[in-house]
């Protein structure tokens, strides 16, 4: 379960407590933004790069939620 945090989204599907599946359902970009910064940079580049996917370039780690 992903607990909501209270801040509005453009998206109303978004504006509430999420598990994957209803994320996914939604495409709650909240959700992927936090399992990106649990994951961190070194595992979601060496992932994107072992998948072959571009450049796997995920940027700076300030850019983490952003790439």
């Amino acid at each position: 379960m992903f607990a909501w945090d209270g801040v509005p989204r453009s998206v109303r599907a978004w504006n509430r407590d999420q598990t994957l599946e209803t994320a996914f359902q939604a495409s709650a970009v909240w959700v992927y933004q936090a399992l990106s910064r649990t994951a961190g940079q070194s595992t979601l580049s060496g992932a994107l790069a072992d998948f072959g996917y571009g450049n796997a370039n995920i940027g700076a780690p300030d850019q983490l939620t952003t790439y």
